[in-house]
């Protein structure tokens, strides 16, 4: 029975908290505004960790075309060509 008691203790609801006297104070409009703005504070912020997950899922794909987009990459494409060409040549001219 000591040990109910005891188990019975653990479930009891703590006492309810008061409310400073400034919140318990604002209207029905106040409050449902208060609402309203949390709910787009927490509705934000919660696209913002939605666009996070995929940047992160997504980091090598975005270095990938990083790199393509460089100034560098636009640099040794000429230069690629320039090889492919030369090789080609080679190969054309030893025909």
């Amino acid at each position: 029975s000591a040990r109910r008691k005891a188990a019975l203790r653990l479930l009891d609801r703590p006492d309810t908290t008061e409310l400073p006297p400034s919140v318990a104070l604002l209207g029905a409009g106040d409050r449902d505004a208060a609402a309203t703005l949390l709910q787009r504070l927490l509705r934000g912020r919660a696209a913002q960790n939605i666009m996070y997950e995929g940047k992160v899922r997504r980091a090598d794909l975005i270095a990938e075309l990083r790199l393509e987009g460089s100034p560098e990459a636009g640099r040794t494409r000429p230069e690629q060509r320039n090889n492919a060409l030369v090789r080609l040549d080679g190969l054309l001219g030893a025909v």
